[in-house]
């Protein structure tokens, strides 16, 4: 289903008294999971930024946990 078709289902069925709280999740995940590189690549910008090559390890390991987080 697209975003506007799973939005007037949600609403059909909450008019009818179900319960939609799966179905809006879904709803906001088409929104939310496009956004996923957007986000990672400003959260990435920092360590990209920062001076020097030490603690290599430790800012991949932070790296690969913020998106471990996120997810």
């Amino acid at each position: 289903m697209s975003y506007e078709e799973l939005h007037s289902y949600i609403h059909d069925l909450e008019q009818s008294g179900f319960d939609v709280v799966r179905l809006r999740v879904q709803l906001q995940k088409k929104i939310a999971y496009p956004l996923i590189t957007l986000v990672m690549a400003v959260l990435a910008i920092p360590f990209a930024l920062s001076a020097g090559k030490r603690f290599g390890a430790r800012r991949s390991a932070t790296a690969i946990g913020i998106g471990a987080v996120y997810l």
